[in-house]
């Protein structure tokens, strides 16, 4: 007996040795764990932009037909106009893989490998491609894996870029967060960014409101301008949560101040600022926002 004991203790060791919990973090797929995101949608060359809102929850599991167990994602629009999408995923401890079921997926168990949380920088992966086979090389590359701030809280962000669907999009994965950030820029811009999160009882940020169909942005934001590279006039979109004293200021990559694009008090909403760069020479340079006590930078670079 005290034999099969140990015999059990060991696997059981080597079992637990094997599972990644760091990793596993960038996925959090425990029942009640929910987001809410903010999307931007800017189309060109004559700019339009719209808004939305979501929210997504995980509201329990369920087996599917190959077998396997899932997580139950629901998400939703925010305010709600009856728009709901179910999503189905799991999470092998051992690997750190996320699958996703998908019934028209090219596999035998009809899912697809979603992400893979132990990717570190350099790292590729056949993410999403039963989904489109026609591809023979890896459809995700993980970019760079960095510390920042997501919702006031300092963490690890994995940073990739995906190739399924659309050559210029990239995401980003947040330690004990999960997604907080999915941007595309092509032939349109589209970028979602994490606002509100509840992770195992806690909640980090500042929830959407859902009783007014007008919502306001719910944080400052300076976004990467349009076009970039460019050679004489671009675009600077900023989303301004509430009436306050913004500075937007242009300086060259020495920290010389090149321009003040705009100093005093801004209404909230979406702006877009025109800065014309056709009397600078070539080179990085870089936007600079203050809002209130808030701080951003974004680069750029012309090209003559």
């Amino acid at each position: 007996m005290n034999k099969i004991l140990l015999l059990l203790s060991i696997c059981f060791s080597n079992l637990f040795c094997q599972i990644d919990t760091t990793a596993l973090s960038f996925f959090p797929l425990d029942e009640g764990n929910y987001w809410e995101f903010a999307s931007l949608y800017i189309d060109w060359p004559m700019p339009t932009y719209e808004y939305s809102y979501s929210s997504s929850e995980i509201v329990g599991d369920t087996i599917m037909p190959n077998g396997y167990k899932y997580k139950v994602m629901i998400t939703k629009s925010i305010p709600s106009d009856g728009y709901q999408d179910s999503t189905f995923y799991r999470v092998d401890s051992t690997s750190a893989n996320v699958y996703r079921y998908y019934p028209f997926a090219d596999s035998e168990n009809h899912e697809f490998l979603f992400d893979s949380l132990k990717a570190l920088k350099g790292d590729t992966s056949y993410s999403r491609h039963d989904l489109l086979s026609i591809y023979d090389t890896p459809l995700t590359v993980c970019l760079d894996v960095y510390s920042d701030t997501t919702l006031g809280i300092e963490t690890e962000i994995k940073f990739f870029h995906d190739r399924t669907f659309a050559s210029g999009q990239t995401y980003k994965l947040a330690r004990n967060f999960g997604l907080i950030n999915v941007s595309y820029t092509e032939f349109v811009h589209f970028q979602t960014d994490l606002v509100f999160a509840k992770i195992n009882g806690l909640e980090f940020g500042i929830p959407l409101s859902i009783e007014s169909e007008n919502i306001l942005p719910v944080k400052f934001s300076l976004g990467q301008n349009y076009p970039n590279p460019f050679n004489s006039n671009t675009t600077i979109p900023i989303i301004i949560p509430q009436t306050g004293k913004l500075r937007l200021t242009v300086y060259d990559i020495l920290g010389k101040k090149i321009k003040v694009l705009i100093n005093g008090e801004i209404e909230p909403g979406l702006h877009n600022i025109i800065f014309d760069g056709s009397s600078l020479a070539s080179g990085v340079y870089f936007f600079v926002m203050n809002f209130e006590e808030h701080f951003q930078t974004k680069k750029f670079v012309i090209i003559k």
